[in-house]
Parts: C-alpha cells; structure tokens; sequence
C-alpha cells in the first residue's frame, strides 16, 4: 500500500518520472475556446450573432457552464430542431474554428509549472476531440513544445477511442517506456479519465477545473488517486521546485476550491 504523503503534499509523488496530461479543462478552460467557436459556427450557419452571444450567456448562468447542452439550447433558441442530425452538422463548423496561435492562454501558473517539469520529468499530452481542432487549441496555447509525446485519440477510432478505451493511452505509455507505475495521468473528468490508467497501473491526480469541478471525488475503480485545485500545483506534488501557489492540504473530497490533496490508497 502507498504510503500517506506529507502533510502538505509536498513531493507525494516524487518517484514519478512521466506525466501524462490531458489537454480540455486541465491545462486551459475550454470554455474560453468553445464560447468564440459557438459564435464563427453561428454566424456561418446565418444566425444573428448578438442573439448568439445572448442565448450562451443566458445557458452559462443557469447551467454554470458551457456543456454539451449549450447547442441543444442555441438550436432551440432559433427554432431550429435539436435533432442529431443539426447537432452534428452545428458541431461540424464549430470544429472549423481556427484561433490565432499564440491567441489563447493556460489556466494561471500552468505554463510555469509545465517549464519546470520539462526538465525534470517525460511529459506527454493525450488529446481528445476532432483531431484538427485540437491542433489549432494546441498552437493557440503555444504548449505542444512541452511535450515529448502528443497522441491524438481520435485518429485511432473517432470518439470511441477516448478514454475510458485504453488504446490511446496505452500507445503514449508504450512511447514513454517508463513502467506504468513510474507516470501519472493528469485529468478532470471523474467519469471517464481514471479508471482505464488506474487499471494499468498509473497514478492518476485530478485537477478540479473546468465542466467537471463541482463534482465530488467518489470511491471505487474510477477515483482519481490524488485531486488537486490546478495543474499549477503539480511540481509540489512532483517534489519538483516550487509550488505556484499556497500550499496543498490532504483532504476528504476535492469538490471544493481550497487546494486539497485527496489521497485513495491502493492495496
């Protein structure tokens, strides 16, 4: 059984040698891409782009974020019907948009906390989303020079290939070759991010950002190991430098916003 890390979690998983990190809602806000790509899409399907901007804001307010639903209500908005077949064709032309590189920014700390682990640690990015989206976000973030590795999932089998299937994220640990006990996936979806990489034998850190952060941490297979309030907090728990930021505390669930170290031993 692993040991229980220091009381303020200071180099807990400091035997770890490979990060692997997902990129939607750990290292940026996706929201502050899908907001302007629900605008170009609008605009380019002849919607009038105030009343765009109108219905997101008003969705964001009841909802506290842009989830999926957000078309079902923009479509809905516009008397348009919200069947599969609209939501596809909507979703198609908000995966055309293209930011500027160099145009969007991480979530703060986050670059300075990947520029010290470049250095002292193998970090690869599992990204997951249609393939040429990803890309733009990526040169938009000006991250992909972080990273030894980027796996594109959907290039193996669409949509099915994210996680939990295991095919991607198996490909990228096969390109480390470190043992899978040596790296740690990094995500924020309690659902779907950590029981495959838990099952191989990674440890896994939730980063309670994005769509998913009001979310309890639950116990069982799919739990992340360790949860921490942002990726800016990873070299401390890395044993890496400094913290960018205050410090971390062991904690009983990672839903709240306080920096917290929520540990799950494992037999």
């Amino acid at each position: 059984m692993d040991g229980i890390a220091a009381q303020d979690g200071s180099g807990a998983l400091s035997h770890v040698k490979g990060v692997v990190l997902l990129l939607d809602d750990v290292l940026f806000d996706r929201q502050d891409w899908l907001v302007p790509a629900l605008c170009f899409a609008s605009a380019s399907l002849g919607m009038d782009p105030d009343r765009v901007s109108i219905c997101i804001d008003e969705y964001i307010q009841q909802t506290g974020s842009a989830d999926a639903g957000i078309y079902n209500h923009i479509l809905l908005s516009f008397g348009q019907s919200d069947s599969v077949m609209n939501i596809r064709a909507f979703n198609a032309w908000v995966n055309r948009f293209s930011p500027q590189p160099g145009s969007m920014f991480m979530y703060p700390g986050v670059r300075d906390a990947l520029q010290q682990l470049r250095y002292s640690h193998e970090l690869s990015l599992l990204v997951q989303g249609n393939t040429e989206s990803q890309k733009s976000i990526i040169a938009a973030l000006d991250c992909g020079k972080y990273f030894s590795h980027i796996t594109y999932a959907d290039e193996i089998d669409g949509m099915r290939s994210r996680l939990p299937d295991d095919r991607a994220i198996r490909g990228l640990l096969s390109q480390m070759r470190l043992g899978h006990s040596e790296v740690a996936l990094v995500g924020n979806n309690p659902h779907r991010h950590f029981e495959t990489p838990n099952k191989l034998g990674c440890h896994t850190v939730r980063c309670m950002t994005g769509e998913y952060s009001r979310l309890d941490n639950e116990l069982g297979p799919a739990c992340a190991h360790y949860s921490i309030s942002s990726a800016a907090r990873l070299p401390k728990l890395l044993g890496v430098g400094s913290d960018v930021g205050s410090g971390l505390q062991l904690g009983t669930n990672g839903a709240n916003q306080a920096d917290s170290l929520a540990f799950k031993a494992r037999a």
